[in-house]
């Protein structure tokens, strides 16, 4: 587990679905839908979890996942999220730009923390504000 009692820990298990993905013994569980793409394919790093409270973040603001396409068959849904074709449209320029980073298919390329999202979010918010005063 990487929460102590010092940071905060949202798991990539999302929206109270939970689905299992592998043979029985190497098994991965959690929500394909809020999952980073590396956890599908049994892989966990510290971004991982942070790539799934940026999903949850993005159905929050928006009311969907921040995916191109959605398909129903767990297969099809699994395949589609290792590309990871986003479509981030619903949200303001400078805003989309934040969750691109901490969305990244590369875990090395996210944010390196919680706050370090926050503070770029909170720089994008003020930014598009500043453009209603400018």
């Amino acid at each position: 587990m990487w929460g102590t009692q010092a940071e905060a820990v949202f798991d990539d298990f999302g929206g109270g679905v939970y689905d299992q993905v592998g043979d029985g013994i190497n098994v991965i569980a959690g929500n394909p839908r809020y999952m980073a793409p590396e956890r599908l394919q049994g892989i966990r790093c510290r971004s991982s979890v942070l790539y799934s409270f940026v999903v949850a973040y993005y159905v929050l603001r928006t009311g969907t996942l921040p995916f191109a396409e959605v398909p129903g068959r767990m297969s099809d849904l699994i395949a589609v999220r290792l590309k990871n074709r986003l479509d981030l449209s619903r949200l303001p320029r400078a805003e989309r730009l934040v969750l691109q980073k901490a969305l990244s298919t590369d875990p090395d390329k996210r944010h390196e923390s919680c706050m370090e999202l926050v503070q770029d979010l909170q720089r994008a918010i003020r930014w598009r504000w500043w453009q209603f005063w400018g």
